[in-house]
């Protein structure tokens, strides 16, 4: 009896573990699929591209591995500067027709092909039914700006509409898309897109839905301390042949290539005024360098840069402004520091006429805030004649990589010039139009206002905006011909450019004091506690005309850090 009793009990529990374990599985495979863990997710990787996915999905490189795989499937639908997916502005020209590459709706060979952002859809087996369509839509504003295109066996493609969704044809498991930007972000779009896969039945309702939230990635302007590939000057319009022939040499030893464009325009022999090329790059993609064009009648040069890696855009148009500030749209009026703390990419900066309110164009800084990476700041350019920011100051680097400002000091031009006269040099020529060092005294006290009530406030304006203390400061000699509409009376040392570790400023013509030229010393005694070398050449025909090297040259330049999105401010990757 004991015996039979204790039977009876081992099946009683065998039974109820049975049970227990059926309910359970059922309750689990009905419950909503959670998200992987690190290790489901590490495990998930290894997956075939034939995933059999349990659910309708669609993604990105969620990641920023550079790879679109079923990992990517975590936070999908969110984005954040942190993690999300990226898109690049398909603005370059591959097949090389002249225009760039988004205006036409095809993928135009290999290269155009890596200027698509991959985005996966897996459908499950069974929502694959003849009775059942598919559609890949996009919300917004953004179905303006982006083109899709569904990746086919056999490099072919199909062009999907996303202005007039129809079903997608070519159903499989798994369906790859490849999307490209039409631009960046910018007024009428926030960069944003939110890519939606929908299932529907005969009866056109949803059955199923799934979509992932993508940004484009952001235009980075590269700053003067940047290693340079590429210089550009002009030529025709002004007497600057020793100049460029000085250029080429320089650069020879710099290992950087001299391009000349000729003109009869005045107004194209300042080619820092014509542009900005900055770049964009997301991973797993080659890096796109990007021209933007400035707002000015006369420029005709940047938009024959449009090439294979090279793209160009325009962001508003040429305005009418009063003498005095006619120039604030030139792109001299527009640089950016070197990496700074808080700005990994460094941090945009551009002039304003703080007593007229008159500043770069609205559209254009509009343009750069909405890229959020480089955060701009205004500086006071109202006492200038110019009134461009690369008149004031301009970024180095130092040993280590770290950010030094360069920036013009009125203060000591002045006592350039009462050494000079104390060394016995005072009836020597100094400047260009040339004058006497004697008569460079007359600018004693215009000088030291200056540098009291404008240079002062802008140099602690820039340590606060840019995080830098007293010890990344270059200061350089420069003397200014009044407190307002000024221009230096010699070669400004600021508007000068870093090339590869050495820089090339204008020759400032001073009196030479045992064989050299005095001002020409001072400057390179001021970067020699950085060891950067200067080199100077024959600038004069800019400076009659109250420019110099800077704004004589353009360049293009390789990013001071490698992986945009690796990056970011802090500021926007904690928000």
């Amino acid at each position: 009896m004991n015996r039979h009793l204790l039977r009876l009990a081992r099946f009683a529990f065998l039974f109820a573990v049975a049970l227990m374990l059926a309910v359970g599985w059922d309750f689990w495979m009905n419950q909503p699929h959670r998200q992987l863990d690190a290790t489901e997710q590490n495990r998930a990787i290894s997956l075939p591209n034939a995933f059999a996915a349990d659910r309708l999905l669609i993604f990105g490189d969620t990641n920023r591995d550079g790879v679109t795989s079923i990992a990517d499937r975590l936070d999908h639908q969110d984005w954040s500067w942190a993690k999300g997916g990226l898109l690049l502005a398909n603005v370059d020209d591959d097949d090389q027709d002249g225009h760039p590459d988004w205006q036409d709706q095809v993928i135009n060979g290999s290269q155009d092909a890596e200027d698509l952002a991959t985005v996966r859809v897996y459908l499950p087996s069974g929502l694959r039914q003849d009775q059942v369509q598919v559609y890949i839509e996009v919300d917004g504003a953004a179905q303006s700006f982006i083109h899709i295109f569904q990746l086919l066996p056999d490099d072919a493609i199909a062009f999907i509409d996303v202005a007039n969704p129809s079903p997608i044809e070519h159903l499989t498991d798994q369906l790859d898309l490849g999307i490209e930007a039409k631009n960046f972000a910018h007024q009428n779009w926030d960069g944003f897109a939110n890519i939606r896969v929908v299932v529907r039945d005969a009866t056109g309702q949803d059955i199923a839905s799934d979509q992932t939230r993508l940004r484009v990635a952001p235009w980075v302007m590269l700053p003067n301390s940047a290693r340079t590939t590429d210089v550009y000057v002009s030529a025709g319009a002004y007497e600057n042949e020793t100049m460029r022939s000085q250029l080429q040499q320089h650069l020879q030893t710099l290992r950087a290539n001299l391009h000349e464009y000729t003109t009869d325009w005045w107004e194209e022999m300042w080619m820092q005024d014509t542009m900005e090329i900055g770049y964009q790059e997301i991973p797993g993609h080659p890096r796109m360098h990007v021209v933007l064009r400035a707002n000015r009648d006369a420029d005709r040069y940047p938009p024959t840069l449009l090439a294979p890696g090279m793209g160009y855009i325009t962001i508003g148009e040429p305005r009418y402004l009063e003498e005095g500030d006619h120039l604030a749209d030139w792109l001299g009026n527009l640089e950016v520091s070197h990496p700074v703390p808080g700005f990994p990419l460094g941090r945009i900066y551009y002039g304003r006429n703080a007593e007229t309110g008159v500043e770069l164009q609205s559209e254009m800084v509009r343009f750069l805030e909405m890229q959020q990476v480089q955060s701009p700041v205004w500086v006071d350019t109202s006492w200038l004649s110019i009134k461009h920011v690369d008149e004031v100051f301009n970024f180095v680097p130092g040993p280590e990589g770290e950010a030094y400002l360069i920036i013009n000091s009125a203060a000591l031009g002045v006592e350039q010039v009462q050494n000079l006269e104390a060394l016995g040099a005072g009836d020597l020529e100094i400047g260009y139009p040339p004058f006497p060092v004697y008569e460079a005294l007359n600018y004693v006290e215009v000088n030291q206002q200056l540098q009291q009530q404008r240079l002062n406030p802008i140099l602690e304006k820039a340590k606060q905006d840019f995080h830098l203390t007293d010890d990344r400061i270059i200061q350089l000699p420069i003397l200014y011909s009044d407190t307002q509409e000024a221009y230096g009376l010699w070669s400004n040392p600021v508007n000068s450019i870093y090339i590869n570790g050495t820089v090339i400023a204008g020759d400032p013509l001073s009196p030479p004091i045992e064989g050299q030229d005095y001002v020409q010393q001072t400057i390179q005694q001021q970067f020699n506690s950085i060891h950067i070398p200067v080199q100077f050449i024959d600038d004069w025909s800019y400076q009659e005309n109250k420019g110099n090297v800077h704004c004589a040259t353009n360049a293009r330049k390789q990013p001071v850090v490698s992986n945009l999105w690796r990056n970011i401010p802090k500021a926007l990757t904690a928000s």
